[in-house]
């Protein structure tokens, strides 16, 4: 099992059309194949932070969407709301 986590920072004068925005987004690209389940969470300490975790079947799964998919969503978010948010991407696997 792989976790692939996407931490957001978003400006807040974008923030509620963003926070509108992803669930379809999400949907996207949770229904990708390999995707089990995926979670939006927002930061209770941090205004304009939202967490997405991403559960997927195997890390062949995760390299396969950044090798055909990723390019394609992360051009799609950067020309929508374009230098109004930063993202950092990491990927856990599960140890226990």
């Amino acid at each position: 099992m792989i976790f692939y986590e996407v931490y957001l920072e978003i400006a807040p004068e974008v923030f509620e059309e963003y926070l509108q925005w992803l669930p379809g987004h999400v949907d996207r690209v949770a229904a990708l194949p390999g995707f089990q389940e995926s979670v939006i969470l927002a930061d209770e300490d941090r205004e304009c932070v939202l967490k997405v975790v991403y559960t997927l079947d195997s890390k062949e799964s995760l390299e396969n969407y950044f090798k055909l998919h990723a390019d394609g969503m992360r051009k799609e978010t950067e020309e929508k709301f374009a230098g109004c948010f930063k993202a950092e991407r990491r990927v856990f696997s599960r140890v226990l």
